[in-house]
């Protein structure tokens, strides 16, 4: 019962981390159940396997089937970071592809006695998220739509309450809820390359579970007023 309470506190704290976080590197392997990426701190401390986060970095890691994941959630501390590719202490071969979220694309190969492969270094302005989000609440008034194969929302910033609408696509139920303190709301969104909002802010609607389906940026489109039309009850005012 206690492992269970621990679980339980351990994934409230990580939860809203995990969902502000971009993605900024990610390993694709070939099914090697070592393979791991390293990332060596400016300072000398490592991030791998055996130690996927610090409370002090906004790096982590998240260990999937065939792939690992660099998350970075805000800005890296100055300096320059390693990133490299292990499969510990296995001597089998192992091909891997590093991809970093500008696009670049390593394609190489672990082999013989090395414990790690080095592949890159990077500066903190390279390994950090891109921009870090905020509600620009003041920039963006008017109504937005978004969505995807999970569902449709409809974003409307008016006056000094925000409302949103969540249309589920499984069930066809309508989930909405008022912001009425807007300034404070916890909502990213950027405008690189163009306006986006932060999947973060669907924790108001959305199971976890199914957010983790979206992608980290949802596009805004903007709508006119007459063809916004958001669900009559009212779940939650805050």
């Amino acid at each position: 019962m206690l492992s269970l309470r621990l679980s339980v506190i351990l994934w409230s704290w990580l939860l809203p981390w995990m969902l502000c976080a971009e993605e900024v590197a990610r390993l694709e392997h070939d099914g090697h159940p070592q393979a791991d990426l390293w990332v060596q701190l400016p300072d000398g401390r490592l991030l791998r396997a055996t130690q996927p986060f610090l409370e002090d970095v906004p790096l982590w890691l998240e260990h999937r089937t065939n792939h690992v994941v660099l998350h970075a959630e805000g800005q890296a501390a100055p300096g320059i970071y390693q990133l490299g590719v292990s499969r510990w202490f296995d001597r089998q071969s192992m091909v891997y592809q590093l991809q970093l979220s500008d696009g670049r694309i390593f394609n190489d190969v672990v082999s013989g006695e090395a414990l790690v492969n080095w592949q890159l270094s990077l500066t903190a302005a390279e390994l950090s998220a891109g921009q870090r989000p905020r509600w620009l609440r003041r920039e963006t008034p008017g109504h937005w739509r978004f969505g995807g194969h999970e569902g449709e929302g409809i974003l409307s910033n008016v006056g000094h309450t925000v409302q949103l609408s969540w249309t589920d696509n499984h069930s066809g139920e309508c989930t909405r809820h008022v912001f009425a303190s807007a300034d404070g709301m916890p909502a990213p969104m950027r405008r690189e390359p163009h306006l986006q909002l932060h999947r973060s802010l669907l924790l108001e609607v959305l199971e976890p579970e199914r957010i983790a389906l979206l992608p980290y940026w949802l596009p805004l489109q903007a709508v006119t007023a007459d063809t916004v039309q958001h669900c009559e009850r009212v779940d939650e005012v805050y």
